[in-house]
């Protein structure tokens, strides 16, 4: 029985998918640990790389091919799907993750088999971007302020106005919350939203009801955990002594930018009407 499940999601880029796997490798308490890939819109390619990627790690890996590209919170969905938990061997974690993400910190597992998985039903490790040294959570330690209400209407409303309202946010966090971002990020805590680059679930989130919502395409794993979690009465616990590095978006900066925003605008609109928020 493995005691933690690692779930990645590979699309056309396999070096990305290597790199996290063999970053894996490295880690204490590997034994532990299962890595499972789906293989969006798969190709005969793809599939003999991700072949070569299972032969050459000592952690087991199950390759789930995908016809189509369930995108990255579909594809874990999809994962999540092969799994009872009310199975007594099934993983006490699953951790979904970018395969972007690299496990560097070698004592990764072994300090999150040491928690109790009872007592943390969805854990936001420290998340540090390999281009700029920034902590990606916690990403929301509380729902939308009536501010950031504003903005996101703003910011969905046009393109133009999206632009405007998004320097002037920048500027604002540059220069008057950085500093007590820096802070807050050195402690543990109890939060509403974790960064969606890498989640962390206890089996328990599944047992009392959670799941993966596969409803949109992009940018909403973060909402969409925070909300169904809120629902059932569970909580979000930012750890930063896990912490994990993140090459962030190397697979999908080919995306124009109207075409990335068309899709946010997409799952903002879903959000708001699936879990009702007053956005």
């Amino acid at each position: 029985m493995k005691k933690i499940s690692i779930i990645l999601i590979n699309y056309k880029n396999s070096v990305d998918t290597i790199n996290c796997i063999e970053s894996i490798n490295t880690c204490r308490d590997h034994d532990l640990v299962e890595i499972i890939i789906v293989d969006n819109a798969s190709t005969t390619q793809s599939l003999a790389d991700l072949a070569q990627i299972k032969n050459d790690s000592s952690v087991p890996v199950k390759i789930i091919p995908s016809e189509k590209n369930l995108y990255y919170w579909g594809g874990a969905a999809l994962a999540i799907s092969q799994y009872s938990f009310t199975d007594p061997d099934s993983p006490a974690w699953i951790i979904i993750a970018n395969n972007d993400i690299l496990f560097q910190q070698t004592d990764f597992f072994s300090i999150l088999l040491s928690m109790d998985a009872g007592e943390y039903e969805v854990v936001a490790p420290k998340i540090t971007l390999k281009q700029t040294g920034e902590n990606q959570n916690p990403h929301l330690i509380h729902p939308h302020s009536i501010a950031q209400k504003i903005y996101y209407k703003l910011y969905y409303f046009h393109p133009v106005t999206a632009k405007v309202v998004h320097g002037l946010g920048r500027f604002i966090r540059k220069n008057i919350v950085a500093e007590k971002d820096q802070y807050i990020s050195a402690k543990e805590m109890k939060i509403y939203a974790p960064h969606g680059a890498c989640i962390i679930f206890s089996k328990e989130y599944f047992l009392q009801g959670g799941y993966i919502d596969n409803g949109f395409t992009f940018y909403g794993e973060e909402i969409s955990v925070a909300e169904i979690s809120r629902e059932i009465g569970l909580s979000i616990t930012y750890i930063p002594v896990l912490e994990v590095l993140h090459n962030e978006h190397s697979s999908t900066r080919s995306s124009d930018w109207l075409t990335s925003y068309n899709r946010a605008k997409k799952t903002y609109r879903y959000l708001r009407k699936k879990y009702a928020l007053k956005t």
